[in-house]
């Protein structure tokens, strides 16, 4: 996946042509791992046919979150003109991804993520 950028400059001073510049901002190819989901497992069990208030109170497993780890690496070409000269080629990306579904319907993402940690 990238983000494909163009820039226009046209210059206001002077008899200088316009200039346009076009690249892949980034390049990144991934994976991402789901590590524990906690739901599967109340799916199997089935709710309680016999209560409805057991099937919708509050209970503290719903605090337990699925998680899923994302990992991938960033490609920057050379003869790219979007980017600073001393950026390195090849670097990498992780994320850590955690969701919490409540009862009626809210969810609770969090993500955290380190990209070009090692730049």
């Amino acid at each position: 996946m990238g983000d494909f950028q163009r820039n226009s400059i046209t210059y206001t001073q002077g008899a200088i042509a316009p200039e346009t510049l076009s690249n892949f901002k980034n390049n990144t190819i991934g994976a991402k791992y789901l590590i524990y989901d906690p739901y599967i497992k109340q799916e199997q069990n089935g709710p309680n046919l016999y209560s409805w208030r057991q099937n919708n109170r509050f209970q503290w497993r719903d605090f337990i979150p699925a998680v899923a780890l994302y990992a991938g690496a960033n490609f920057d070409f050379d003869n790219n003109p979007l980017l600073p000269y001393n950026e390195a080629t090849i670097s990498p990306r992780l994320m850590l991804a955690t969701q919490n579904n409540w009862i009626g319907g809210f969810v609770f993402v969090t993500n955290i993520y380190a990209d070009r940690f090692t730049t």
